[in-house]
């Protein structure tokens, strides 16, 4: 890559190659940018819900899951575009991939449980209400 085309991706010249003594300052820097807000917390399990809820779904009907992370991190940005719009309120990458986190995560919980729960009645598991009674 050329160094004109470095410089039109925006990135400092450090980020690519640092010379003895120089040091790199990164594009977010910590102090001052928002990650894990109730905004981010809140839409990352709403999508999660209606994802996990769907993957639940395929899978029992179709025997496989999809991956969820890539959707949930585009309706993540699309969400908090809107909220940007009707609220006027931004949003930073941090709370985005916060979002997409939560979301992902509790939607491959419900894969965990999709494929464990039916081998259990396969192997002929008796629940635990059924061998006390």
């Amino acid at each position: 890559m050329s160094t004109e085309e470095k410089n039109n991706i925006g990135l400092d010249e450090t980020a690519y190659e640092l010379k003895p003594g120089q040091t790199y300052v990164p594009v977010v820097v910590r102090d001052d940018v928002a990650e894990t807000t109730v905004k981010a917390v809140i839409s990352g399990i709403t999508l999660g819900i209606i994802f996990g809820a769907a993957n639940a779904y395929l899978g029992l009907m179709a025997g496989l899951t999809i991956s969820t992370s890539i959707p949930i991190a585009v309706l993540t940005v699309v969400a908090f575009t809107g909220i940007r719009a009707g609220l006027g309120k931004g949003h930073t990458i941090l709370e985005a991939n916060m979002s997409q986190t939560i979301g992902s995560a509790s939607s491959s919980v419900a894969s965990g449980v999709l494929f464990t729960i039916p081998a259990l009645f396969l192997w002929g598991h008796k629940s635990m209400t059924e061998e006390h009674q």
